[in-house]
């Protein structure tokens, strides 16, 4: 925390600077630039990037010649921006490849993205590789993790679900391209075997607690919607759940409580310390029209205090509809849980 806050203040004076000229920042774009200035202070040997939203005009994207550029699945999300279709999409996540840069692509796309990917990397003579999922053999899956088999070694990970595999055999695959086609000879076997059993990813089915039971997922969009149905599913089947949930209102709420809303008993809704927070009356009020008994949260401790208390003490608090909700109650949740034993 001290070294970003001090990493912010040598960057402000800049900032403000441009902002006197007229170029206003984005609030992503003050902290990407922000980080890359500690990335320089730490001397990074290898540096990991996440695109904000997109690629081609994202704030990341300044990059001229990445080692490796790399496409996670493409589903419908911010299409006011990047487009109603998954050429368009596609499209712009294509923007991160760079001419002859090594890239590689998640298993599992749509084939009207995968065409995009493919014509794009032949376009910008990028040598592509198709993360092959048959390579990763889920051995087991519970509440506490994942075991799986990668070529001659036993992998571990905390995190949960068919779309955390997918996303584990894409940076596997990446790892592969950076070590045998780029020769970074320091990423060992060891180094898949450590790097995925040190992963977390908070908000993501995230186990908060188990007595009583709470789960973080900060799925916002109709296909984390689906992927959160088939965990809750696969996971919590037959447990009586309870949502509680906010949502900003340019996402497809609609869509998403459609999907989620048969199998909750309950939702609290509260509203997003967020300018885009959808107001918690309309959003109630969809949860209702979908079939599940909704209240209103009065502020985050007493909302979640009334969603465990709803749950009992055999079923299960989902707090979901948005990463601002979850990174607002996750501290609020590991704060207070233990206390509601």
């Amino acid at each position: 925390h001290r070294e970003f806050a001090q990493a912010a203040e040598d960057v402000l004076p800049l900032i403000l600077e441009m902002e006197s000229r007229g170029e206003e920042l984005s609030e992503f774009e003050a902290i990407t630039a922000i980080a890359f200035y500690w990335f320089a202070q730490q001397n990074c040997d290898v540096v990991v990037l996440e695109v904000g939203l997109g690629g081609r005009l994202d704030a990341t994207n300044v990059i001229r010649n990445p080692l490796c550029s790399v496409i996670t699945h493409i589903s419908y999300d911010h299409t006011e921006i990047l487009g109603n279709t998954l050429t368009e999409i596609a499209g712009e996540k294509c923007g991160i490849l760079k001419e002859g840069c090594e890239a590689v692509c998640a298993p599992g796309q749509d084939p009207e993205a995968l065409a995009v990917i493919r014509r794009t990397a032949n376009e910008r003579h990028c040598p592509l590789t198709e993360a092959d999922p048959h390579l990763l053999h889920v051995m087991d899956e519970t509440l506490a993790g994942t075991r799986m088999g990668y070529r001659d070694m036993l992998l571990e990970m905390d995190l949960l679900g068919d779309y955390q595999v997918t996303n584990a055999i894409t940076a596997l695959t990446c790892m592969e391209v950076l070590r045998r086609k780029i020769g970074m000879d320091r990423i060992t076997d060891h180094s898949y075997v450590s790097g995925l059993a040190a992963v977390r990813m908070p908000a993501r089915f995230e186990v908060l607690s188990k007595r009583p039971f709470v789960i973080a997922d900060g799925a916002h969009n109709p296909d984390g919607a689906r992927v959160l149905a088939e965990s809750l599913k696969r996971y919590l089947p037959k447990k009586h759940l309870v949502a509680l949930t906010g949502m900003c209102a340019d996402k497809d709420v609609q869509h998403y409580v459609h999907t989620l809303a048969p199998l909750f008993a309950e939702a609290v809704v509260l509203p997003l310390e967020n300018p885009r927070s959808m107001e918690p009356e309309k959003l109630s009020a969809l949860w209702q029209q979908n079939g599940v008994t909704s209240y209103l949260g009065e502020y985050p401790g007493q909302a979640l205090s009334l969603a465990v208390q709803l749950a009992g003490k055999d079923g299960a608090v989902i707090i979901c509809g948005s990463l601002y909700l979850a990174g607002e109650l996750r501290p609020v949740a590991l704060d207070i849980l233990p206390l509601l034993r």
